[in-house]
């Protein structure tokens, strides 16, 4: 169990520090190996760009291949955005070691299995938490499906290899998306979030809190109620939430992604609902009970023609928008405020008023759960509301900008919504970083992301850099 205090300091969280000097003496055995002698480790790192699932296999065939040569073992720090976070976090997960993590890999794909059961019920689980956002449906129904696996361990579980330094020290990349205007414009580097195996936060205002009470919820620097650390699964939807702007994850979700919003329709009735789900269509009276009635309609409708599960939400908001059409803005955009408005409001029929005495409660809280899963996605989807988890910062007297401590909540998302590259994560002085290996994975230009990184000297803090002798051929 980490701190229960938010940690404001300038430099290295004490973790990492220690973290980083006992990798210091593996990397000099590893140079050793290699025929390099060197006085003093050098600090290496290796950075992997977003790109999806494409990303991710590619990422981990870089990794396996700088394991081979043992270069890997050189290597200080690993960072990534997206779709690398999944595999650098699958090296940690198999515990370094790459030839079980290929094996793994080729047996999930060959296979070609998805847990549907199990991916919607933890779903409809992360659904009754108070900070359910879309990030939770696409972890665990859409990530879930692309990499076949729902790993249920947690990021403090890496923390005994990174602290016995015989593995680098990891770093996973987010960005606070209610700051995007600030990256936009000014290319804030307080837009960036970090994820590692002690401690999760702002680098550019150093300020962190342990892994274990990311999600928790603090008030002055003080933590006010613990919330159970959230799920390897969560954090790659959380990491891996985008591939491009928002019109894209729109465009992604909606248009091209399949089989993942709706089809669980047909399993939960197999599983859960049975003979209830008719009966929930013939009591339709109020307006949930009628949008779910709509929803298992279309899907029975559906099942000769398998349309693509997007597809059916969107008929599901059609059919709505007939009876409630939405409203112009000045603009003449449509607003969808009409469907927040309708399902925040959405009162529930009483399921013991419905249900006869003899009816089992657990298919009764099933269906009530799964109801409730229902409203709150489409809550979500009606905002486009991602990556919602309290802010550590709230009302910290210690943070002079009122923006970061003001607000309740945050939403982290994607890094790649800023640049397609961990670059502002390695690029402080603080981590005294000496050889960066930037490796793309996206489909375009290789150099874009790391020149808008290393060209913007925003993203340089005005940390004076250690003064060390330089290495040779820096």
């Amino acid at each position: 169990m980490g701190s229960s205090e938010v940690s404001v300091i300038p430099g290295l969280q004490k973790e990492e520090k220690a973290a980083v000097e006992r990798r210091r003496l593996h990397v000099l055995k590893a140079l050793k190996k290699l025929r390099i002698e060197a006085d003093e480790a050098p600090v290496v790192a290796v950075l992997g760009s977003g790109g999806g699932l494409r990303a991710h296999i590619a990422c981990l065939g870089v990794l396996s291949e700088m394991k081979e040569q043992g270069l890997l073992d050189a290597v200080t720090y690993l960072a990534g955005v997206s779709g690398s976070t999944w595999a650098i976090s699958s090296l940690y997960t198999n515990d370094g070691d790459m030839e079980a993590l290929e094996a793994d890999l080729k047996h999930r794909f060959t296979r070609q299995e998805w847990d549907l059961a199990k991916s919607l019920q933890k779903t409809i689980q992360a659904a009754r938490s108070e900070n359910y956002s879309l990030t939770d449906f696409w972890a665990y129904m859409v990530i879930s499906k692309q990499t076949r696996e729902l790993p249920e361990s947690h990021l403090s579980n890496m923390k005994k290899p990174v602290e016995e330094g015989t593995l680098p020290y990891p770093i996973f990349a987010a960005i606070d998306n209610d700051l995007q205007p600030s990256w936009q414009e000014a290319r804030a580097p307080e837009t960036w979030f970090e994820f590692t195996p002690h401690h999760a936060g702002f680098p550019a205002l150093g300020a962190f809190v342990s892994i274990t009470h990311f999600g928790s919820k603090f008030k002055k620097g003080r933590l006010v109620r613990t919330h159970p650390e959230r799920d390897l699964t969560f954090l790659r939807g959380l990491w891996g939430s985008a591939l491009g702007n928002t019109e894209v994850i729109r465009e992604y979700i909606f248009d091209k992604h399949s089989s993942c919003f709706y089809s669980f329709a047909d399993q939960l009735r197999n599983l859960t609902l049975k003979g209830l789900w008719r009966r929930a269509v013939a009591n339709a009276k109020s307006i949930g009970h009628l949008l779910f009635a709509r929803l298992l309609r279309l899907q029975e409708s559906s099942q000769g023609e398998h349309p693509p599960p997007e597809a059916r939400l969107l008929r599901l908001q059609e059919s709505s928008q007939g009876e409630h059409p939405p409203p112009e803005d000045e603009g003449g955009e449509p607003e969808h405020t009409w469907l927040t408005e309708m399902l925040e409001n959405w009162t529930r029929t009483s399921l013991e008023k419905q249900e006869q005495p003899h009816e089992d409660p657990e298919r009764k809280g099933s269906l009530s759960n799964f109801m409730d899963f229902v409203k709150k996605t489409g809550i979500c989807a009606s905002k486009w509301e991602w990556g919602t988890t309290h802010n550590f910062l709230y009302k910290h007297s210690g943070i002079r900008d009122k923006i970061m401590s003001s607000r309740k909540h945050l939403h982290l998302v994607d890094a790649g919504l800023a640049i397609n590259t961990p670059f502002p994560l390695v690029l402080p002085p603080t981590r005294e970083v000496h050889l960066i290996l930037s490796f793309d994975f996206s489909a375009g230009d290789p150099f874009e992301h790391p020149q808008s990184a290393t060209s913007n000297e925003l993203l340089i803090q005005s940390h004076p850099r250690p003064s060390r002798a330089p290495l040779p051929g820096r």
